[in-house]
């Protein structure tokens, strides 16, 4: 990936998310490459409450919301924030050696 992006991490926004927040922080960062590149239409990067419930919107058929909790999220998570953000579609690859990277990309 090519461009700039803005790095987010713990506590960030005075917000405490120090041992749970990594993926929230990681897809701050992901989005914010894509805001930087013109490729998603905000002024500002979502913030992990404004992430938080963005994910019980779209997981509306969920027992457990995320809002106010202090709840991890995986790659599942993230890949329906950027797809509903960005219109991109998100595939999760297992994949079992770092060297078969190159062929997935």
């Amino acid at each position: 990936m090519k461009g700039f992006y803005e790095y987010f991490h713990y506590g960030d926004h005075n917000f405490n998310d120090q041992g749970w927040g990594c993926a929230y922080r990681s897809l701050e960062t992901l989005l914010s490459w894509f805001r930087l590149q013109q490729k998603l239409n905000l002024l500002t990067v979502p913030t992990v409450p404004e992430i938080q419930n963005l994910i019980d919107i779209i997981d509306c058929t969920s027992q457990q919301k995320l809002s106010n909790t202090n709840t991890w999220i995986g790659a599942t998570e993230v890949s329906w924030v950027v797809k509903k953000l960005t219109g991109f579609d998100c595939r999760i690859i297992h994949i079992q050696d770092g060297k078969d990277i190159v062929e997935h990309a």
